[in-house]
């Protein structure tokens, strides 16, 4: 049996939910999450998403349990052993999933699979129509955000009919001035939404994120442009998208 502890918003938590489902159907555990545990130094984050509800929704394969569920002996997977204990045979502990789980060579080995359990369908879209997502919001101000460069010079690179952009911060300046001078369509659609409707295009220009990444992971875009320079989420946290063929 185990259990998962999300933290952050909805592109942390689908990843977090993502690796603990590998792990667990790899060790036929079962994965509960009705009652799914939350950090709670995170309970002031905006747009906090009911992950339980969503995944009620769109899983093949709903675990509930309405069981009293009380661990005895409780082995905690984090970052930093993720891989030591997926890679064993046995496992007798009950589990408590609690980190960010970037363990993208995992997530690339499983990612048909995953599909599979998201029940995706595309949507039929001109192959020349562009999507754009560009992340500001809590990242704004700082050395996280991709420069405004980045997205014009992603943005001239490629030959489109109609492009869309969404942002958590759409009335920003620098999303204003791309919408203005490309005539880009902003979408106002929920977050998870967003995923599944940037995931129809072959065309995307993603940012440094997990929300960007599981628009390229669920998407069989040809042509997806991220950013390939020296950077903090680029390099450290492995937000290398090339490395999915996408």
């Amino acid at each position: 049996m185990a259990k998962l502890q999300i933290q952050g918003r909805l592109g942390n938590n689908l990843i977090q939910f993502i690796a603990a489902f590998i792990f667990c159907e790899k060790h036929k555990i079962n994965l509960y999450y009705d009652d799914m545990i939350y950090n709670y130094q995170y309970d002031t984050v905006p747009y906090r998403y009911n992950l339980t509800s969503l995944l009620d929704n769109v899983l093949i394969n709903s675990i509930k349990t309405n069981e009293d569920k009380k661990f005895v002996k409780e082995l905690r997977i984090t970052d930093d052993n993720f891989n030591e204990y997926y890679y064993k045979n046995n496992i007798e502990e009950e589990i408590l999933f609690c980190g960010y789980f970037y363990m993208f060579s995992i997530f690339k080995k499983e990612r048909e699979k995953i599909k599979k359990l998201f029940k995706i369908k595309y949507d039929l879209i001109d192959e020349n129509d562009l999507f754009i997502h560009y992340r500001l919001g809590d990242v704004n101000n700082s050395n996280l955000a991709l420069p405004l460069d980045y997205f014009i010079e992603s943005i001239e690179s490629v030959n489109f009919n109609k492009a869309y952009i969404s942002s958590d911060s759409i009335d920003d300046e620098k999303c204003q001035f791309l919408i203005k001078n490309y005539n880009l369509i902003p979408i106002n659609l929920n977050p998870y939404e967003t995923i599944m409707f940037g995931k129809n295009f072959n065309n995307l220009i993603l940012c440094e994120s997990t929300f960007s990444f599981l628009i390229g992971y669920f998407s069989n875009a040809n042509n997806v442009i991220y950013n390939k320079l020296n950077s903090r989420w680029g390099n450290k946290y492995l937000f290398n998208f090339g490395e999915f063929n996408f």
